[in-house]
């Protein structure tokens, strides 16, 4: 409803304009809507969550809309599912070039948590609960990146950085809101080949009074964070709203990019790095692992390196969150690049992982402490 209306002025609502009626819904406690952007033609977007059943697994009855990305025009006279398979994605984001995004939560047919995207005109992308697959064809569309639970037990929204801000990162680049772990995180994308990306999430640092759900940039380029405390978060308060610039008197610790190499992996940062630290590998760690996407809720963690098929097999059949086998992955050689700013790892045995951890210790040319964490997904490798 959006306009109300009373005729005869009696002080009671005789007229009800709706702006747009052709949504299903249920009862079922679990399905909530999530988001409501706009993109340049002024269109609506949201998602609807899947009927998680009393527990969290499994769905009562599913409707026409429940697991989809809705579209609904600018006028409110049509809906467009743009795309299906979501179970809980917490929220949602719309890029200046039509980009959408969305979080997820673990549970049936969802691995981990992690943060879809895509870009429209490249199909009707499919999230990957079956249940929820409404018909959709579309093979099941890979995320941009994978995140653990320690990095985000439930997503938030997500919201792109726009020409004034002043929070340390360029316009232009993504942001993603963890409610579960009251976080923020820079995404690090990567271009694949069209509409398709790989990447992965720095964590900002900055401490939060309540959880992280919601975003907006304000005119004068700070950005305002609201979130709150209910279930499956470490929010330290029942809500909060809190206001976020950078801080010009302290270094940027975090990486303003990540590209996957033939080799390993790029970072690169908007300081000069003190050259003893960057070129030891040493000042690295990695591990790598995998997930198993199926009809049990959430899914272990499982060696990439040495698979281990028997558990594989078991973990479609019955749970396996206990699973925990996690490679060691050896940073071979460092090398610090000719801006002095970006250093260029070498990774033995370097290979698509769906969940690769990279931790990093380091030292600006001034001695300012950069260290970090870095949890990215790698689909594919160049090949040159």
């Amino acid at each position: 409803i959006y306009a109300i209306y009373d005729l005869n002025k009696d002080g009671e609502a005789d007229k009800f304009v709706v702006f747009n009626n052709d949504v299903y819904l249920s009862n079922n406690f679990h399905e909530f809507q999530f988001g409501l952007e706009t993109d340049k033609e002024g269109n609506f977007y949201f998602a609807k969550a899947s009927p998680v059943r009393g527990g969290g697994r499994g769905f009562e009855k599913i409707l026409p809309h429940n697991g989809a990305f809705v579209k609904i025009s600018a006028d409110g006279k049509r809906l467009y599912t743009i795309g299906t398979g979501l179970r809980a994605p917490g929220g949602i984001g719309v890029g200046p070039n039509g980009e959408i995004t969305t979080g997820e939560n673990e549970g049936t047919w969802q691995p981990c948590c992690k943060i879809n995207f895509y870009q429209p005109e490249n199909g009707t992308p499919f999230f990957g609960v079956e249940d929820t697959r409404q018909q959709n064809k579309s093979k099941f569309t890979e995320p941009l990146c994978y995140l653990p639970m320690s990095v985000d037990n439930s997503g938030g929204g997500q919201i792109w950085v726009p020409k004034n801000a002043k929070i340390g990162i360029e316009s232009g680049e993504l942001i993603h809101l963890s409610y579960g772990q009251s976080s923020i995180y820079h995404v690090l994308r990567q271009k694949v080949s069209d509409g398709f990306y790989q990447g992965g999430v720095a964590k900002l640092p900055v401490k939060l009074s309540s959880s992280a759900q919601r975003a907006v940039f304000h005119p004068d380029g700070s950005m305002y964070v609201v979130g709150f405390r209910g279930w499956q978060t470490n929010a330290a308060n029942e809500a909060g709203l809190q206001r976020i610039r950078r801080n010009t008197k302290e270094v940027n610790p975090l990486p303003t990019a990540m590209a996957v190499t033939k080799e390993g992996i790029k970072l690169s940062f908007d300081v000069e790095l003190d050259d003893e630290l960057a070129t030891d590998p040493t000042s690295f760690t990695a591990q790598r692992w995998k997930y198993i996407r199926g009809p049990q809720y959430g899914s272990g963690q499982f060696s990439v390196d040495n698979p281990d098929k028997a558990a594989e097999a078991s973990a479609i059949k019955k749970e396996s969150k206990r699973h925990r086998k996690r490679d060691s992955v050896k940073i071979t050689a460092a090398k610090l690049g000719g801006d002095k700013k970006s250093v260029l790892l070498t990774v033995a045995g370097h290979k698509p992982s769906q969940q690769f951890k990279l931790e990093y210790d380091l030292e600006s040319s001034d001695g300012d402490e950069l260290i970090g964490t870095i949890h990215s997904t790698i689909h594919k490798v160049p090949s040159k």
